[in-house]
C-alpha cells in the first residue's frame, strides 16, 4: 500500500509531495545526508562505503568485520550525540571518545590490510574517508575547547 505525505517547502511557497512507501529507508537516508554538520556527513559516507566494501568479507574473519561495523556506528553515535548536545563538557567528552573510535578503526583497517581481507584499493578509500573524519574531529575538538575556555573567562570576569 502506497501512502503519501505533503510537506510545505522551506520557502513556504509550494507544497512538496513526499512518497512514503517501500523505499522509506532511502528517504530517511536522503534526509540524513542533508545534515549541515560536515563531520556527520563524512561519517555517513564512510559507513556507507564500509558496508559496500565488507559485503564479501571472509567468513573466518567475522569477528573483525563485526568490530569494524560496531565501532563505526559507535563513532557515528558519539559525533551525533556531541553535535546535538548543548552541554559543552559532554560535547568535549563525546569528541574525545570519537577520536578513540577513529583510532580503533585505523587499527582494524591495518589488521584487514595485513591479512588481505579486502583489496588494498578499498582499504585506501576507507582510510581517506577516515582521514577526513579525523581532520574534522580535530577542528571540532578545538572549537569546543575554545568555546569552553571563553565561557570560563567570561564567568571569571
Amino acid at each position: 500500500m502506497k501512502t503519501e505525505e505533503y510537506k510545505i517547502s522551506e520557502n513556504a511557497k509550494e507544497w512538496k509531495n513526499i512518497s512514503v512507501d517501500d523505499d522509506f529507508d532511502n528517504n530517511i537516508f536522503d534526509f540524513v545526508m542533508e545534515e549541515k554538520f560536515k563531520l556527520l556527513n563524512y561519517t555517513y559516507e564512510y559507513i556507507d562505503r564500509m558496508y559496500e566494501d565488507i559485503a564479501n568479507f571472509p567468513r573466518k574473519h567475522e569477528l573483525v568485520k563485526n568490530k569494524l561495523v560496531e565501532t563505526s556506528f559507535e563513532l557515528l553515535e558519539r559525533i551525533s550525540s556531541g553535535n546535538y548536545s548543548h552541554n559543552k563538557k559532554y560535547k568535549k567528552q563525546m569528541a574525545d571518545e570519537a577520536v578513540s573510535k577513529v583510532k580503533t578503526l585505523y587499527f582494524l583497517l591495518h589488521m584487514i590490510e595485513k591479512d588481505k581481507m579486502i583489496s588494498n584499493k578499498m582499504i585506501h578509500k576507507l582510510r581517506l574517508q577516515l582521514d577526513n573524519i579525523s581532520k574534522c574531529l580535530v577542528g571540532w575538538r578545538k572549537a569546543i575547547s575554545w568555546n569552553y575556555l571563553e565561557e570560563d573567562i567570561i564567568e571569571k570576569i
